[in-house]
């Protein structure tokens, strides 16, 4: 029975790094052109599917960015946040 738990939580553990990582790429997308990505988030009508495209983001990394501040959106904050990329 123990061992069926450690079972049980090393998958958790393995689907949260997953759903992290995912989004850890779609910050990475974004540092390719992070001026781009800060005025189409400021000033389109269509933000989300812009980025989409622009980016190649899917949904779920769209809405993470989108809920950050524009204080974390900067090079800084997402080089950190690679970085994690590597020791996952």
């Amino acid at each position: 029975m123990l061992d069926f738990c450690y079972v049980l939580e090393i998958k958790y553990e393995c689907k949260q790094l997953s759903k992290e990582l995912h989004l850890l790429y779609g910050i990475k997308n974004i540092l390719i052109d992070i001026e781009k990505a800060i005025n189409i988030i400021r000033f389109s009508e269509h933000h989300k599917e812009e980025l989409m495209n622009t980016f190649n983001l899917d949904d779920i990394q769209v809405e993470y960015i989108l809920k950050l501040t524009l204080r974390d959106i900067n090079k800084t904050f997402i080089s950190k946040k690679i970085s994690k990329i590597d020791e996952l």
